[in-house]
């Protein structure tokens, strides 16, 4: 019997099932406890906006192009062919696209942040939610952008159990957290400023990870035409699946 339970805890799929099957189980439970909590202490209104703001951070995740399955894909082929240049620069014109489009993003919700909020947030006239939330919304966007191509790198090794124990891990600390944080504090920046400290402490801990699993990583900034041709030539139906899912989800809380 310990036999078989050594083979199963050593199983790379049984690890995949049980962490997704766990993730699938456990965040769901806690959103379910921290939703009456956070309805409580910050009212409809207040917890109405901030419902809107997650989604909004949900929508504008697909800004990542569907880069991070063309990322598994040639990492499929890395595995097969042991062609680590290619794949370097795979990863290296990946990275260098989503910091344009965050450096983009932040800078867009910087200098016309008040004029997302007048289009976002209006209340008899007068805006609800504070310009400079929306610059860090934008930050916390472009953390977990980052943080999902590099999930991707993780993924090329079906290393899904790690991807789902990180995902438990800092979804289950965001949830508690922020549901703890309203017992003290009711405004939307506090509250975005937490989730996005935990976005960037979530990204740099799906890096160290990346990078101790695929030890040949090396993410430099750089752009190749040629490169990325064949990179959006296999992402773009990916990322169409990627909007309809995404919009499709998400459209009743809009």
């Amino acid at each position: 019997m310990s036999n078989f339970l050594r083979k199963i805890k050593g199983n790379r799929d049984f690890k995949n099932i049980f962490f997704s099957f766990l993730s699938y189980l456990l965040i769901p439970i806690l959103t379910f406890i921290s939703v009456p909590i956070m309805l409580k202490n910050l009212g409809i209104t207040r917890y109405g906006e901030w419902i809107f703001l997650n989604t909004i951070v949900a929508i504008l995740l697909i800004l990542n192009l569907g880069l991070g399955n063309t990322i598994i894909k040639n990492g499929a082929d890395y595995i097969i062919h042991k062609n680590s240049k290619k794949f370097n620069d795979i990863i290296s014109n990946a990275f260098t696209v989503i910091l344009t489009i965050g450096g983009i993003l932040v800078s867009l919700m910087f200098f016309r942040g008040e004029r997302v909020i007048a289009f976002l947030s209006k209340e008899d006239g007068v805006n609800t939610i504070d310009s400079k939330v929306v610059v860090i919304l934008s930050m916390w966007i472009v953390f977990k952008l980052i943080t999902v191509l590099f999930n991707s790198v993780i993924m090329t090794f079906e290393r899904y159990d790690i991807v789902n124990v990180l995902n438990i891990i800092f979804n289950a600390l965001q949830i508690i957290g922020l549901a703890m944080i309203t017992f003290f504090v009711d405004q939307l920046f506090t509250l975005c400023f937490v989730a996005m400290i935990i976005a960037f402490f979530t990204m740099v801990a799906t890096i160290i990870l990346a990078k101790r699993i695929y030890p040949l990583l090396n993410v430099r900034l750089n752009i190749d035409s040629n490169v990325l041709k064949g990179m959006f030539n296999y992402s773009l139906y990916s990322w169409m699946q990627s909007i309809i899912s995404t919009l499709y989800s998400q459209a009743d809380r809009l």
